[in-house]
């Protein structure tokens, strides 16, 4: 009989679950580079940003008013340089190359986003679901840099093998000295967790605004005509289930994404609350968002339900690798 190795490691995806995640983000972010090639329209982003000068902003307004004028007047620059700085953001995070470059690279340029071209996720009027996809891809950011600082995981990246050859690469890769990392501090966690459920508290009150179930089912049927025929039938199912019902699907949406944000805010039930969570952002992504679609000309991004799905898979890999609850 063959000998069997005890000392063999067994393959557990959470040791894997950081990479896995990092490479997903950026197919991500190299998808939402794609999107602005291949369905670039000026006019038509130039019409929404303009338009969107006439909602009620408030003190934000001359902020808003200054970036939205300087970037349509110069909208082929601004769309360009986005494409290229989502490519370089994407190919590092699915290499794992320069990853402390790629991750503070990637707030800055997901603030800058939000704060400028992206109008802080607005305008805050009916039809408008959450708050913007640019301010979870920061958090998600930083949820990275915090991973790789204190946790312990297979790393599957480039950054691995070339600072074993490289040592300028480690001042752009490693996020500790000689990548020796420390006992993880947990009450960042409970700030990450706060941060995302006061997010997702918005966005959810944000569906509660008067006209947006007319806006919804309008883009539900959107969906139809730009959706590949591959799925076609599928979001047909939906629109069927959910536009007759809309006000009472509207009122369930907002009931379980306050639901799952205060229990984020109060850090309770977290166990079930992350595998809610991982449903909830997959319903969002591929129904209500239609896998980032419709993909006319002007989208800009695949949209934020896959990266509440990401952040939630991060959180489970923090429960599990603390010992608090062991839930994969």
């Amino acid at each position: 009989m063959k000998k069997t190795n005890k000392n063999k490691e067994k393959f557990k995806l959470k040791d894997y679950l950081p990479s896995i995640v990092r490479i997903i983000f950026g197919v991500v972010f190299l998808s939402d580079a794609l999107l602005k090639y291949l369905f670039y329209s000026p006019l038509l982003i130039k019409e929404n940003l303009l338009a969107a000068l006439f909602a009620p902003w408030g003190f934000v307004y001359p902020w808003v008013y200054f970036w939205t004028i300087l970037i349509t007047n110069n909208i082929f620059f601004v769309v360009s340089l986005a494409m290229i700085v989502e490519s370089l953001i994407g190919i590092g995070l699915i290499l794992g190359i320069f990853k402390k470059l790629t991750y503070f690279g990637g707030i800055v340029f997901s603030l800058s986003l939000w704060m400028t071209a992206a109008q802080f996720g607005g305008p805050y009027v009916d039809g408008t679901l959450n708050i913007g996809s640019s301010i979870f891809y920061a958090l998600l950011f930083s949820m990275l840099i915090y991973t790789e600082r204190y946790f312990n995981f297979k790393d599957i990246s480039l950054d691995k093998y070339l600072s074993r050859k490289f040592k300028t690469s480690k001042i752009l890769s490693y996020f500790t000295f000689n990548n020796i990392k420390k006992a993880p501090n947990t009450s960042t966690i409970s700030i990450f967790s706060i941060i995302f459920g006061v997010m997702l508290g918005i966005s959810a009150a944000l569906k509660l605004i008067p006209g947006t179930s007319s806006d919804l089912s309008q883009s539900l049927l959107m969906l139809i005509l730009g959706e590949p025929k591959l799925i076609l039938n599928y979001f047909i199912f939906w629109d069927k289930l959910i536009i007759p019902h809309m006000q009472l699907f509207l009122y369930i949406y907002f009931a379980v994404e306050f639901i799952i944000a205060l229990f984020l805010i109060l850090r309770i039930f977290r166990k079930p609350i992350y595998y809610i969570g991982l449903a909830y952002s997959l319903f969002s992504w591929s129904v209500i968002q239609g896998f980032g679609g419709p993909f006319f000309p002007g989208i800009t991004d695949v949209s934020s339900g896959i990266i509440y799905f990401l952040i939630f898979l991060l959180f489970i890999y923090y429960e599990y690798s603390l010992k608090k609850n062991y839930i994969l």
